[in-house]
């Protein structure tokens, strides 16, 4: 979601990022608790997920591509490790999925093989401007860049909460709930408030936990 945030900001400005903050969305750790959350109807919709291209049965969430907006699109990528305890097993399970029946008929995202067409309605991957699929790893690759992206999206939209999917619960839990105590309230997430909001923060924490550092 943070890339989704860098071509959004690139291509709007941050203006655009404080006016959805204003819309006060709901902020959930991981991809697969908003992919529930529109399924089950707690959310009406999420751009944190991915989808099928082809409806799967028996859902009711329906998967939408941008037209002009950026979206996220990287490659799925997958090796056999040296001196892995299993490797003819580790050919086996990537011959099944590599295979082309199973990239026609099982894999729900865009084929990695050429000779497998997209589903009806949906043009090859490489041919959208807005979802170029090697943009997200030459994102990750400055971690620099990564790092001060993300302590700038912090000011406007605070930390994520919930349980990572999957993750540690109950260390998640608790890391997210001191690190909120220092997040200021939607409206008042200017640089400044914000460090005044912290100062105060740290105070409150000497004085609940009696802390002297």
């Amino acid at each position: 979601m943070l890339f989704w945030f860098k071509q959004v900001v690139d291509k709007y400005g941050w203006d655009y990022v404080e006016a959805l903050a204003k819309q006060e969305p709901i902020y959930v750790r991981g991809t697969q608790a908003p992919a529930d959350m529109v399924e089950s109807g707690a959310a009406t919709a999420t751009f944190s997920t991915d989808g099928g291209l082809v409806p799967i049965d028996g859902t009711v969430s329906r998967f939408v591509l941008p037209k002009e907006d950026p979206f996220i699109a990287w490659p799925q990528q997958a090796a056999i490790l040296k001196g892995a305890p299993h490797p003819d097993a580790a050919k086996l399970y990537l011959s099944w999925l590599l295979d082309k029946d199973t990239q026609k008929n099982v894999w729900y995202m865009w084929s990695v093989r050429t000779d497998v067409a997209p589903p009806a309605g949906y043009k090859p991957i490489w041919e959208y401007s807005n979802g170029d699929p090697t943009a997200f790893g030459r994102f990750l690759a400055d971690r620099g860049a990564v790092e001060r992206f993300r302590a700038q999206i912090g000011l406007y939209l605070g930390e994520t909460k919930g349980e990572p999917s999957p993750g540690r619960p109950r260390f998640i839990s608790i890391f997210s709930a001191l690190r909120n105590l220092f997040v200021p309230p939607s409206h008042k997430r200017s640089a400044l408030s914000t460090h005044i909001h912290r100062i105060r923060a740290i105070a409150h924490w000497k004085a609940v936990t009696g802390a002297t550092a």
